[in-house]
């Protein structure tokens, strides 16, 4: 659902995903770590702290830190966007419950605390 909600703000808002991924990459070095994500996603979509951690784990499916734009245009060209759905009000948290355990192999990859 959070995916979809990014991909359908972005369409709404006439953003390529090129423009989604520039935004992101603050420092322009051609990847996203974790600080630009969480500093720059409000840009785009309203994320919880746990929210923003589970997409970045999922967009960091090599588990280096950080992600580069065909990651990110590949797993949003994947979501489809039926027109006729209203934009989710509310995070899902069954969504966030699915990627606690990928953020948890992502901080202690990481050598970061809970």
């Amino acid at each position: 659902m959070i995916l979809s909600d990014l991909k359908r703000n972005a369409l709404l808002r006439r953003i390529s995903f090129y423009d989604i991924f520039k935004t992101l990459d603050s420092n322009n070095d051609g990847f996203v770590n974790f600080s630009e994500f969480e500093e720059n996603i409000n840009s785009f979509i309203q994320l919880s702290s746990h929210a923003k951690e589970g997409l970045f784990a999922f967009l960091d499916h090599l588990k280096i830190g950080m992600f580069d734009f065909p990651r990110l245009a590949s797993v949003l060209s994947r979501i489809t966007i039926n027109e006729s759905q209203e934009p989710q009000k509310r995070e899902s948290w069954s969504w966030e419950e699915g990627v606690l355990e990928e953020m948890r192999k992502w901080k202690k990859t990481n050598g970061l605390s809970d």
